[in-house]
């Protein structure tokens, strides 16, 4: 099945931001399923990035929060440079799954 690709506009500034920094990154915005919109690699980390504008900052589908829930690596939601800057920096923690909402409707992991 094919996805609609769906970017948010920040996305090139977020995606290329990462790349200056050595980070290879893979663009997976139009995978659908809830997976995040990047994976990012460098020295053997890997961890991906959701990207967010303002508005959409703590809403997410009940696909994302399954996969969210469901993936080994971590999930980073990004909205801006400063958010590039400060997850570069190691200062930009990963999604908590256990305090996701589903937009915006708390939801609670299952057992």
């Amino acid at each position: 099945m094919r996805y609609k690709r769906k970017t948010d506009a920040n996305q090139a500034m977020i995606k290329r931001a990462l790349e200056w920094a050595f980070y290879h990154v893979t663009d997976l915005s139009g995978a659908g399923r809830g997976i995040p919109d990047l994976l990012c690699t460098r020295n053997g980390q890997c961890f991906l990035v959701e990207i967010k504008n303002r508005q959409g900052f703590n809403k997410f589908t009940s696909a994302q929060v399954e996969y969210y829930r469901q993936v080994k690596a971590p999930v980073f939601v990004v909205r801006d440079i400063n958010d590039v800057e400060s997850l570069i920096k190691g200062d930009l923690n990963p999604i908590n799954t256990d305090k996701l909402a589903i937009n915006g409707q708390k939801t609670t992991p299952k057992a």
